[in-house]
C-alpha cells in the first residue's frame, strides 16, 4: 500500500481542549491508501484511515493522560457505504464498500482507547469530469439537462432520486466527484468523505449547479434561496 495524499488534521484543532469538547470535536487525523488484491491486480480499492490524535500541546503528555481524551467516533462515510452497498443493485452506480474496522488503538497508540477506523471500497473505472464545467461529456450525455424534463430521467437524476430516497445526501460539489465510464456509459458518484444523512433533501434544477453541470447567469445566487422560480433558460451548460 502506498499513500495517496499526505496526512492533515480535521476539523481544526483548537489550543483549547475544554473548547473542543464544548463543540463536540475532536482531533483525528485521515489518510487515503490505494491496494491491489493479490489474487487478482485488476481490483483497486482505496481505504480511508482515521486515527484519533491528541490535542495540539498535549502530544508528549504521559500515556495516560492522552488516553483521557480517547472518543468514539463513526464517520458518515462509513454510513452512507454501509447504506449504498446493503442495497447495491440500486446503487450499483456508488463504490462498493469491501469492508470496514472500527478498532481501539493500543496502550502505546497515540490517543491509547482512541479510535481507528478503516474503511475499503471497491475503486469505480472511468474518468473523473474535473472540477469546472463538464467539457466533452455534454449534459445530454449524463441526461441531466433539467429535473423536469419528460420523459425517462437520466441517469444523473434517476441516480441522485435513489440517493435521496436512501436518505445518503452528497455533499461534494463539482463534476470531480462524478466518474464517467465511457465504454459502458455509467454514471458513477464518488467520493463520500462529507456525506450527509437526512431524507426530505429536494431534487431541482439546482443540483446543476451543484455539481457545475451547468453554469447559472452571471450575478445570479437566487437558485440558492427556496423561493427560486427554478428558470434555468439563461444557463450555460
Amino acid at each position: 500500500m502506498a499513500p495517496i495524499n499526505r496526512w492533515f488534521k480535521w476539523p481544526p484543532v483548537a489550543r483549547n481542549e475544554d473548547l473542543n469538547r464544548a463543540y463536540d470535536a475532536f482531533s483525528f487525523a485521515t489518510t487515503i491508501l490505494r491496494a491491489t488484491r493479490r489474487d487478482q491486480p485488476s481490483v483497486v480499492a482505496d481505504i480511508r484511515v482515521y486515527i484519533q490524535v491528541p490535542y495540539e500541546g498535549t502530544e508528549h503528555d504521559s500515556p495516560q493522560s492522552r488516553a483521557q481524551q480517547a472518543e468514539t467516533f463513526s464517520p458518515n462515510e462509513l454510513k452512507a457505504y454501509t447504506i449504498m452497498s446493503g442495497d447495491h443493485e440500486t446503487c450499483h452506480f456508488t463504490p462498493k464498500l469491501i469492508g470496514y474496522a472500527e478498532e481501539s488503538q493500543g496502550p502505546n497508540g497515540l490517543v491509547p482507547g482512541g479510535f481507528l477506523i478503516t474503511i475499503a471500497w471497491q475503486r469505480v473505472s472511468g474518468i473523473r469530469l474535473g472540477s469546472g464545467i463538464i467539457g466533452p461529456y455534454s449534459t445530454s450525455t449524463l441526461g441531466a439537462q433539467s429535473s423536469t424534463t419528460r420523459g425517462s430521467p437520466g441517469p444523473f437524476w434517476y441516480q441522485l432520486r435513489k440517493l435521496v430516497e436512501l436518505g445518503v445526501i452528497p455533499l461534494q460539489k463539482g463534476t470531480r466527484h462524478l466518474v464517467f465510464n465511457k465504454t459502458t456509459e455509467e454514471l458513477y458518484w464518488v467520493g463520500w468523505y462529507n456525506a450527509s444523512l437526512k431524507r426530505g433533501v429536494k431534487v431541482n434544477n439546482a443540483w446543476l449547479a451543484i455539481y457545475k453541470l451547468a453554469k447559472p447567469s452571471k450575478g445570479d445566487s437566487s437558485w440558492m434561496t427556496d423561493n427560486w422560480p427554478r428558470d434555468i433558460s439563461k444557463w450555460t451548460f
